[in-house]
């Protein structure tokens, strides 16, 4: 059997990645998440981001996907459920793992819509790598789209729904497991609590990330600010996350998205 964890984000998916490799559960190593500097390295995770971009470019080793009991068959990314990846990854998966009969079940995580918005809103606009520049009206639509397309891919798929709550890696850890296994370790990857982060104090970001955004020292500052890390990518990968941003920008203005 292959769990295959596709999260949402921003319902823990970061936390339950390192307790799954903790109990050495996991069937890939996680990969890191490039030009992050921290203090505390177990804040971030892409989880099994190399496995997932194999997903996206078709490309399958059937060796990967031989039995091995419960133990090292979970795959884990939340990227599978990315608001930008048009679930291009997880249909090749599916598909793959249907041609080959292959016994999978799909561990997927819900949250309330308007909570799980402002929080991937609030994500998006200060993280410092997807530059969010849309307001929260237009962000939360197409959020909205796209979760529907999701719920529409996997409604006929053999699937274990959870809902987000303080205690979801335990529900899903046990579930996969089979058995209790309670820990009580947090891998925490959250903001500043010392700022308040309401609707249009997000948007006045959005705002200056469409003039801003494209300025490496400008997303360092503003994630520095926000989170308790530093962003150092180089001028390339900045200039082009900030083009592909102000297309988004500008594409929602046409509302071509809807």
């Amino acid at each position: 059997m292959i769990f295959l964890h596709i999260g949402l984000q921003k319902t823990g998916t970061t936390s339950l990645q390192f307790l799954l490799q903790e109990l050495q559960l996991l069937k890939f190593p996680l990969n890191k998440v490039r030009y992050i500097s921290c203090n505390n390295k177990n804040f971030y995770t892409s989880g099994n981001q190399s496995f997932y971009k194999d997903c996206v470019r078709n490309k399958f080793n059937l060796k990967d996907f031989k039995e091995m009991g419960i133990k090292n068959n979970i795959i884990t990314c939340e990227n599978f459920t990315d608001l930008y990846g048009g679930l291009i990854g997880l249909r090749n998966l599916i598909t793959f793992l249907e041609v080959k009969n292959i016994e999978y079940e799909i561990i997927y995580t819900k949250r309330d819509f308007d909570e799980y918005a402002e929080s991937l809103y609030a994500e998006f606009v200060i993280n410092s790598f997807a530059c969010e520049m849309r307001s929260f009206k237009i962000f939360k639509k197409y959020l909205k789209k796209n979760i529907n397309n999701l719920e529409t891919l996997i409604s006929s798929l053999k699937i274990k729904r959870f809902f987000y709550s303080k205690n979801i890696n335990n529900e899903i850890i046990n579930y996969i497991c089979g058995e209790n296994i309670n820990t009580n370790k947090i891998y925490n990857n959250k903001r500043k609590s010392s700022i308040e982060y309401e609707i249009n104090y997000l948007q006045s970001i959005a705002k200056k990330n469409r003039i801003f955004g494209w300025i490496p020292a400008y997303r360092k500052n503003l994630r520095k600010k926000h989170k308790e890390d530093i962003l150092n990518a180089p001028l390339i990968y900045v200039f082009l996350t900030y083009i592909r941003s102000l297309i988004r920008f500008l594409i929602s203005k046409t509302n071509l998205f809807f």
